[in-house]
């Protein structure tokens, strides 16, 4: 469209036209608008949901947002997390990815997926989404019995963290701020928490997320951690302590995640699942 077309939107003679040059980049954000006010109005007080993938800084008030076509590579799943964060700073902290990415090739690789699933956990919107030409990506097309389990696990795992994301998304609705953020917002003073911010970054003010998003045949990987006591998110038992900022060797079993001292988690207990 060319940039100097104007938009009509006059009711009368008094009412201004808007130029495309200035408007172009709020079209999805008023239509999110627009959408998020009929349906939370007085006369249907609903909580509406509303998903955009055009978006501008703010939106977050009206739409959460998806990065779009994501490729089905280890890079892309790493760059996700730049971008969540991103979003959040952009103020729209519902904010993810599609789960095992978008299109790329027509095999699924199955690690990457299970790895993927992982993340997707702590992501605050996640979803599998794929094009036409593309294999399925739902948990139940992983054929590997082990890929399936990490997956799964996962997927079980952002259940009981449910009412801790609410509460979080609570928080920031409230006093704002970002849901996902990296390591140095909280430790800005702590120069090594600069670096890796794709590899640990924190979700809400309780929990630090590990995941692994690169392919590596180790047993285990080194991930840093900021001076205090961490707790590990499904084992209350392992605690580590470092009174100086340091690296931890975490195994490579699944998205490590801990809980940072001094804070209180929500928690669903779903022991009782029967799927």
């Amino acid at each position: 469209m060319s940039l100097n077309a104007t938009h009509y939107a006059s009711k009368d003679a008094t009412t201004p036209s808007y130029a495309e040059y200035n408007v172009h980049n709020l079209y999805g954000h008023m239509h999110s608008r627009a959408v998020s006010r009929y349906w939370s109005g007085n006369t249907k007080n609903l909580r509406p949901f509303v998903l955009s993938r055009s978006t501008f800084p703010s939106s977050g008030m009206y739409a959460g947002h998806w990065l779009a076509k994501t490729q089905r590579t280890w890079a892309s799943m790493r760059q996700t997390v730049a971008g969540i964060m991103n979003f959040n700073m952009f103020g729209i902290p519902f904010t993810g990815a599609d789960v095992c990415g978008y299109s790329g090739v027509k095999t699924l690789d199955e690690e990457l997926c299970a790895r993927w699933y992982q993340l997707s956990a702590y992501y605050p919107f996640a979803r599998s989404y794929y094009d036409s030409a593309s294999v399925p990506t739902e948990l139940y097309n992983i054929k590997d019995a082990g890929y399936k389990q990490m997956a799964t696990d996962a997927m079980w795992l952002r259940t009981s963290l449910l009412r801790y994301y609410y509460t979080e998304m609570a928080k920031v609705h409230m006093k704002g701020g970002m849901f996902v953020k990296p390591m140095f917002f909280k430790y800005p003073l702590d120069n090594l928490a600069h670096r890796d911010y794709e590899h640990t970054f924190l979700v809400g003010e309780a929990l630090k997320v590990s995941p692994v998003i690169d392919q590596d045949t180790s047993a285990s990987r080194a991930v840093y951690f900021p001076a205090g006591t961490w707790v590990e998110l499904t084992d209350f038992s392992r605690i580590l302590t470092n009174r100086k900022e340091g690296y931890f060797f975490l195994p490579k079993n699944g998205a490590n995640a801990h809980i940072r001292e001094g804070s209180v988690l929500p928690w669903q207990d779903n022991s009782g699942r029967t799927l």
